[in-house]
């Protein structure tokens, strides 16, 4: 049986998501095995996407905090 594995990036090459696929065993031609990772596909990119809003909701939620902390800063300051 063989195994594809993703790993999803930033820019920065953090990394932000790993998944392993496993393949069916006898997957001898070239064919088979393009048609198998063809069935696959839909999830990957179901689990690429999922990674890539869950990275981008945590950057978020890490410049709103920032931005309220220097905003109660700035307000203590006056």
């Amino acid at each position: 049986m063989g195994q594809i594995k993703v790993t999803v990036t930033d820019d920065e090459g953090k990394v932000i998501g790993n998944h392993d696929y496993d393949l069916a065993s006898g997957l001898n031609t070239l064919t088979k095995m393009e048609q198998a990772i063809e069935e696959l596909r839909p999830q990957m990119l179901s689990d690429i996407n999922e990674d890539l809003l869950t990275e981008e909701q945590r950057a978020f939620e890490k410049k709103r905090d920032l931005f309220a902390e220097e905003h109660q800063k700035s307000k203590s300051k006056r």
